[in-house]
């Protein structure tokens, strides 16, 4: 399921029991986040990709499970880590 987001500009790629994990543009690439359902406006957890399409299959091969992550992002906004 890939939809544009009900909130702000971006798609709704998955959602789970708890939360929904959202695909937003950002200046430079963009931001996958997790946002829990029983506080839609705040986002949890997230990670900047360079493409729409590199997001998009991380949260596809991803579960979203607390204390997981998914692959391939260029920055981890819990950590600061950042891969070139």
């Amino acid at each position: 399921m890939i939809e544009p987001t009900p909130e702000a500009y971006g798609y709704r790629v998955l959602e789970t029991a708890t939360h929904y994990v959202d695909v937003v543009p950002m200046v430079f690439g963009w931001r996958l986040h997790t946002i829990r359902r029983d506080a839609p406006s705040w986002g949890e957890r997230w990670w900047l990709y360079e493409t729409l399409d590199g997001a998009v299959e991380a949260v596809l091969a991803w579960d979203a499970a607390d204390g997981t992550e998914p692959q391939g992002w260029t920055e981890n906004g819990q950590t600061g880590e950042r891969v070139s």
